[in-house]
């Protein structure tokens, strides 16, 4: 995954203020993609100003609420086929275009799409 950019461990974050900490690094480091999955990937849903790729969020209907049209084109969501995993897909689509509900993966992780993620990153430079 490092012919994608640069990381940023997450796992050292201090949890009672996790989302806050997680869009405070993406405030500073300005990335061009944020890419992210489970809890890290559930505190950017609502961070609409930046393109993003969800690994496996929990999404919630409060996170479908004045979605700008710069968020649902720029935000892609990727979600294994665990049954929780399955009610985030579903309430995901209903806001946002860039979907993919993997029905064979229930342990979804970013290796898995590193190909996919590779080619969403480098059609939109």
């Amino acid at each position: 995954m490092r012919d994608i950019g640069d990381f940023i461990e997450v796992d050292a974050l201090n949890k009672s203020d996790y989302y806050k900490e997680v869009r405070k690094i993406i405030a500073e480091r300005k990335p061009d993609w944020v890419i992210t999955s489970e809890e890290s990937a559930t505190a950017c849903i609502g961070f609409h100003g930046q393109k993003k790729i969800l690994v496996n969020p929990t999404v919630t209907f409060d996170d479908l609420n004045n979605v700008p049209e710069y968020a649902r084109q720029y935000t892609y969501g990727f979600f294994g086929a665990l049954p929780e995993q399955q009610r985030g897909y579903e309430l995901f689509q209903s806001v946002y275009p860039n979907v993919v509900w993997f029905v064979n993966a229930p342990d979804l992780s970013l290796i898995d799409i590193k190909d996919i993620i590779y080619d969403i990153v480098n059609e939109m430079i």
